[in-house]
């Protein structure tokens, strides 16, 4: 599927309010006016998937309003709206309801076939844009108009919609088909259960979507962490509010186990340092050591059972240093 980009940044700055209006605006189909004088920049980053559009916008402050010209166009998609930067509000409204201001980690869901905004008074960052088609979205929801125009959040659901969601549109790559599916698969799943989805469907999103959700969290937590001699699986279930066995079931169902897991992290990493002529000033024990490992031999047996080398013979071998 396609990564699409636009940017005021690509235009003369003199060019630059009337592209944000004749270009920006016609794609996004919204009427857009300033909130100050400063100089215009919009940076809008989007991810085109099988039934679900991400979008990415860091913007000076502005108004979006989507009035009858717009919504005439019969766009009806779902669409949340969340505030995955670390400062800043922003308000959004919707017809029919009142407005709601949106702090970081917060959100709002609104229908895009109803009238509405989204202003700030400030520059704005990583305001996050997930947009599904009423068709596939809505059947899955208990009670459309009760989320419809209000504030969404604090969800465990929610909190990894937006961190998946903003992972998919900073790879700023296209994605193979299978990948495109199985990403719209997994919002769409999220994206219920943050909403309160049926409960027949719910079962289902849970089992396949938080699970995922869950274990791709905790194995960046590991792979954060890995090089610590002392981490554990204690320490990561209790970082993520789980069970230890809950991780063992995570792990299980991907057809691997905890420890092994961090091992491979921690031998890729010794691998990389080794094989850069960056690191050939460092010791073997030294490069080991720091890679999370408190056995030395231990480790030469892990690392030769897994690339069927020792660490010296790996450092023998031409091969150019890492950019």
């Amino acid at each position: 599927m396609a990564f699409l980009k636009f940017s005021t940044d690509d235009y003369a700055l003199p060019d630059r309010v009337e592209a944000l209006r004749d270009t920006y605006a016609a794609i996004a189909n919204i009427d857009v006016s300033l909130k100050s004088d400063a100089p215009v920049h919009v940076l809008t980053d989007i991810q085109l998937l099988p039934g679900v559009s991400i979008g990415r916008i860091n913007c000076t402050p502005l108004r979006a309003q989507r009035g009858k010209p717009q919504v005439a166009d019969g766009n009806d998609d779902l669409v949340f709206l969340i505030n995955a930067a670390d400062s800043g509000v922003w308000g959004s409204g919707l017809k029919g309801h009142d407005d709601v201001f949106c702090r970081p980690g917060e959100g709002t869901f609104i229908l895009r076939d109803y009238t509405g905004h989204i202003e700030s008074a400030d520059y704005t960052r990583n305001l996050l844009s997930i947009a599904f088609p009423r068709a596939t979205l809505a059947p899955l929801i208990t009670d459309l108009d009760r989320v419809a125009g209000n504030k969404v959040g604090a969800s465990e659901a929610f909190r990894h919609l937006a961190a998946y969601a903003v992972r998919l549109v900073q790879q700023g790559v296209s994605l193979t088909p299978d990948e495109a599916m199985s990403a719209a698969t997994h919002l769409h799943d999220l994206a219920q259960l943050a909403l309160g989805g049926k409960p027949d469907m719910q079962a289902l999103a849970c089992g396949r979507g938080l699970r995922a959700a869950r274990l791709r969290a905790i194995k960046a937590d590991i792979a954060a962490n890995a090089m610590q001699a002392d981490l554990s699986l204690d320490q990561v279930a209790a970082r993520h509010a789980i069970s230890p066995s809950y991780v063992r079931a995570l792990f299980d169902f991907a057809g691997t186990t905890f420890t092994d897991y961090v091992l491979e992290q921690r031998l890729a990493r010794a691998h990389r340092l080794l094989s850069d002529r960056r690191y050939a000033y460092q010791t073997v024990s030294s490069i080991v050591f720091g890679c999370g490992f408190n056995n030395l031999s231990w480790f030469y047996r892990a690392f030769r059972r897994r690339y069927g080398m020792t660490p010296s013979d790996l450092r023998q071998r031409p091969c150019p240093a890492i950019d």
